[in-house]
């Protein structure tokens, strides 16, 4: 049973010179190949509501977008999610969501280049948990964003299709993604509400940050080091060099591979406590200016390769 009921909205004609609905007023479901097949061919360029694409585990399951060929925008959030796709072939005329844009648990999806003729995404865009999926280019005519995550896609090794954003309003949240080497592709951003970069276990370098100067509530560095002798993790902040400020909490947690904190010279002011904790290999603070830890601000280091006091700051004993 398709989720979803046709509304007649104006469009073309037909043969007969009646008018043609190419715009579907309402939300739609599609659950299965038939729905997303049977709906697809209404020929649809818009959709004035939402787009849900997922499986729920009864009737066939969702291998191809095809159908929706003609599809162009989709008003509100567009989500595809628990589907069997090994790409987004079908959503090539996608120029235009008004909402929210997430990709989620595509377990065999290997890429997106299908949607080059993507230009705007007016909410957030949310990739994340697609096992298979080694790129995200096709986004590279995305320009702002609300937010963004990218969380748990086990396989993938770049972000350089969002290369082209210059703004993204509210977060950035990159996490869990085991093979992703660098963030270089948020080069644009100089600003931001609030930032996780965590467990992203070869992640070599923060230089996808250098424009950004400011922070403007929380800052969160967690977790990202090499597990396998093979390989090195983040050993400084270099990349931040540009950062002046961070209006709330900074944490840099659980990088076992950091050495120092070399990267942060340009940061004076911190609004929030500063909690830097359980990086076992770090043994140089000397980056982190004394004027930075204020009486207004909480430093609180521990269990580092050497953990300074305020004072031994101040004194110049930043590093062992």
């Amino acid at each position: 049973m398709l989720f979803v009921s046709f509304v007649s909205c104006g469009g073309g004609e037909d043969d007969e010179g009646s008018q043609v609905s190419t715009v579907y007023n309402g939300d739609v479901d599609l659950r299965t190949q038939d729905e997303v097949i049977e709906f697809g061919s209404n020929n649809y360029s818009e959709i004035n509501g939402r787009l849900s694409i997922y499986y729920t585990g009864s009737g066939d399951e969702i291998t191809s977008l095809e159908p929706l060929s003609n599809l162009k925008k989709v008003n509100f959030t567009f989500r595809i999610q628990n589907v069997q796709l090994l790409d987004l072939e079908g959503l090539n005329s996608l120029e235009n969501v008004g909402g929210d844009f997430i990709i989620q648990s595509a377990i065999k999806l290997l890429n997106i280049n299908a949607l080059t003729s993507f230009t705007i995404i007016s909410g957030k865009l949310n990739i994340s948990n697609n096992d298979s999926l080694l790129d995200i280019d096709g986004l590279n005519q995305i320009q702002s964003l609300q937010s963004l995550t990218i969380n748990e896609n086990l396989n993938l090794l770049s972000i350089d299709g969002i290369s082209n954003i210059d703004s993204i309003e509210e977060d950035i949240f990159i996490s869990k993604n085991f093979k992703l080497t660098n963030i270089d592709a948020l080069s644009n951003i100089s600003t931001i509400k609030n930032i996780v970069i965590s467990f992203n276990f070869i992640l070599k370098d923060l230089n996808g940050l250098s424009s950004l100067t400011n922070v403007e509530n929380s800052f969160k560095i967690d977790g990202n080091y090499s597990q396998t002798p093979l390989n090195i993790g983040l050993i400084n902040l270099m990349g931040l060099d540009n950062l002046t400020t961070i209006g709330g909490e900074f944490n840099i947690l659980d990088n076992e591979d950091l050495l120092s904190l070399d990267g942060l010279e340009s940061l004076i002011s911190v609004g929030g406590t500063i909690w830097i904790d359980d990086n076992t290999s770090l043994v140089d603070f000397c980056a982190l200016l004394p004027s930075t830890i204020n009486a207004q601000v909480s430093f609180n280091p521990g269990w580092n390769g050497y953990n300074p006091t305020q004072q031994d700051l101040i004194d110049g004993n930043c590093s062992q």
